[in-house]
């Protein structure tokens, strides 16, 4: 789902405020689930910073140009909403298997780290920088970290 901007502005900014209203609502359903229920430990909180991030560019990718004109950098351009969509899933079986069921947390995150060490691998391939290349690598071991806490707390 893709809202195109076409000829009329006022709907198009109106949709994005009204799509972004929405995301505000499930971070702050998330967030209180996550909070209120558990001790908020250093892998508490990384779930809650990698939950957040993966929604945000996950959604990001189906509403944002700047997300289209990466993937098509990158090469990834017909793989867009294949890759969004992975995100969004990642980071809801993340958050709510964190609160719900823990083996849905551990193989989500296992799952964004993969999807994170692809995306280093593009970003080398295309000879994109260490430090422009350092938040997939990051991300990639923040979701391993919350993987083998997670399985090993079970």
């Amino acid at each position: 789902m893709f809202i195109s901007n076409g000829h009329n502005e006022t709907n198009y900014s109106y949709s994005n405020r009204h799509i972004w209203e929405d995301y505000d609502q499930i971070i702050e359903f998330l967030l209180k689930s996550i909070t209120f229920t558990k001790k908020m430990t250093l892998l508490t909180y990384l779930v809650i910073f990698s939950t957040i991030s993966f929604l945000f560019f996950g959604v990001s990718c189906f509403f944002t140009e700047h997300m289209r004109n990466e993937f098509i950098r990158y090469g990834l351009g017909k793989q867009l909403y294949l890759v969004g969509s992975l995100q969004i899933a990642g980071a809801l079986g993340l958050g709510l298997g964190y609160k719900f069921f823990p083996l849905l947390a551990v193989f989500s995150a296992i799952g964004l780290s993969v999807l994170m060490l692809l995306g280093f691998g593009v970003r080398l391939k295309i000879r994109d920088s260490f430090i422009q290349s350092s938040p997939s690598i990051i991300y990639a071991v923040v979701n391993t970290y919350i993987s083998i806490s997670l399985y090993y707390s079970m």
